[in-house]
């Protein structure tokens, strides 16, 4: 297995507190991908900002980058009416948007610093009124304009800005409150997986999966996870798995990995926050699976 830990990048003044963890390298337990944040595009243009990317990079070390815009609105009317085809001159007038230009200023200084592998593109927040909004209905049509809506921003950055990323998160807390991300069941999943990949290789993009990233980290083993795994088209784009834990446990997903046909699919842990407890004792939990 190996895990990543991505808390959240926040713009404020903090006093540090000097910690201390012990790591028994004589017993190994996974290989971990790395450390990383999650990074808010929009906060671009907000004091410092490439200098705090600086210190993620440079000084912490940070080598994974879940870039995220908030929410996934920008479709705010239909293109047109076909989800296989895109609007070039809709989606140009779209992207070049003062809120989309931070996104393309905060990819392209990431990507500067040499983050390309480690950038992981994800999307929080509701969809357009006209698409679900808050909850994607199970609509063929309504769930391949869900799926064009991101692969409509993927193509623009990677095509038309020469953008580079490794990875494609385009689920946020599927399974929690509809706010944080659009509501998506298990059974949609692997549909919407599935046709994302189809629609990115039309266009010669190769990018990994990560998903499902769910807030209640018991919902990947129980109810994500079987699904996705059952489906062999979809689990061909999966390149990781995600999942939220606020809590330091690992709620069965390395057990129920272990035991897949996919045993090699690694999991994230795509967010996650030190807390005010012992958040120590969280990071331990999360090592010793």
């Amino acid at each position: 297995m190996a895990i990543s830990m991505l808390p959240s990048l926040i713009l404020m003044s903090a006093t540090a507190t000097a910690a201390t963890a012990i790591i028994d390298v004589s017993q190994p337990q996974q290989t971990m991908d790395g450390f990383g944040v999650n990074v808010n595009a929009n906060q671009w243009g907000e004091g410092d900002f490439p200098g705090a990317l600086d210190e993620m990079v440079d000084t912490l070390g940070a080598s994974l980058f879940r870039l995220y815009i908030d929410n996934t609105d920008w479709e705010a009317q239909n293109d047109d009416s076909d989800p296989d085809t895109f609007n070039d001159a809709y989606f140009d007038a779209v992207f070049t948007s003062p809120r989309m230009e931070r996104l393309w200023s905060t990819w392209a200084y990431l990507n500067q610093k040499g983050i390309t592998d480690g950038l992981v593109l994800n999307f929080m927040g509701w969809a357009p009124d006209w698409m679900g909004g808050h909850v994607l209905p199970e609509d063929p049509v309504l769930e391949a304009e869900f799926v064009e809506t991101i692969v409509a921003l993927v193509r623009y950055g990677v095509v038309k800005r020469g953008l580079r990323l490794g990875w494609l998160a385009p689920f946020n807390e599927p399974d929690w409150n509809c706010f944080e991300g659009t509501c998506i069941d298990e059974f949609q999943m692997p549909r919407l997986v599935r046709l994302l990949r189809s629609r990115l290789q039309e266009l010669g993009i190769s990018v990994p999966v990560v998903a499902p990233d769910v807030a209640f980290i018991a919902n990947a083993p129980t109810r994500y996870l079987p699904e996705l795994t059952a489906d062999s088209e979809a689990m061909q784009a999966l390149g990781r798995w995600g999942v939220h834990n606020y809590g330091g446990e690992s709620g069965g997903v390395p057990e129920f990995i272990a035991a897949s046909a996919y045993p090699d699919r690694r999991w994230w842990v795509t967010e996650w926050a030190l807390g005010s407890g012992d958040y120590l004792g969280s990071i331990a939990t999360l090592f010793s699976h």
